[in-house]
């Protein structure tokens, strides 16, 4: 996180009163930056991948704001293909807090840990930054965006559902489903949310 970034070590930083010497950090926009050199493919679908942004942060790639987002947990995915290009893709990402996330009185704000705000056992330390995995994906024309499976016993049987939403060039096309050492065919019409049971 960026509070780390600014000190010099991790153990010095949660020595005694030291990150009371770091509160400036919340004061100020952080960017993280990096670049993704690509052959784009023709009619792929390209997704910007974050499993983990804290908290307050607005993301670009090629110069163009392609997404504002508040939040700590869950994965956030954004269609990029028309923001990228074939060679080197600057993508970076601007990290904030509002003066009201600041404001310890006003600490249920959001999705926040509470004790990021000083409590009796632990520092004040506002985190903010990425703190999971990013990926950029590719994907075929038309591909899976988000599925929902449900699952009932009806006498001795399983009985599965999944609702899916497509994405991309959807159209007309087939869905296998792997489960165990059986597959399930499907074919899929022309609408852009689906459901399947088997």
């Amino acid at each position: 996180n960026v509070q780390q970034a600014a000190f010099k070590s991790r153990e010095e930083l949660f020595y005694a009163d030291h990150l009371d010497t770091i509160l400036w950090t919340e004061e100020k926009a952080w960017i993280y930056y990096t670049e993704a050199e690509i052959e784009k493919g023709e009619g792929r679908n390209y997704i910007l991948s974050f499993d983990g942004l804290d908290y307050c942060c607005e993301v670009y790639v090629n110069g163009t704001r392609v997404c504002s987002h508040i939040g700590m947990y869950g994965t956030v995915n954004i269609a990029v293909t028309p923001y990228l290009h074939s060679g080197k893709n600057r993508i970076w990402v601007v990290f904030y807090l509002t003066e009201e996330m600041r404001d310890q009185a006003k600490r249920h704000y959001g999705l926040k840990c509470p004790n990021s705000y000083k409590w009796d056992a632990a520092p004040r330390m506002l985190t903010m930054g990425i703190w999971d995995s990013v990926s950029l994906l590719e994907k075929e024309s038309s591909y899976v965006k988000d599925y929902h499976i449900t699952s009932r016993i009806v006498e001795d049987n399983a009985k599965i559902q999944i609702r899916l939403e497509r994405a991309g060039a959807v159209g007309a096309g087939s869905l296998t489903v792997r489960f165990a050492q059986r597959e399930f065919f499907f074919e899929l019409g022309e609408k852009a949310k689906e459901c399947v049971s088997f």
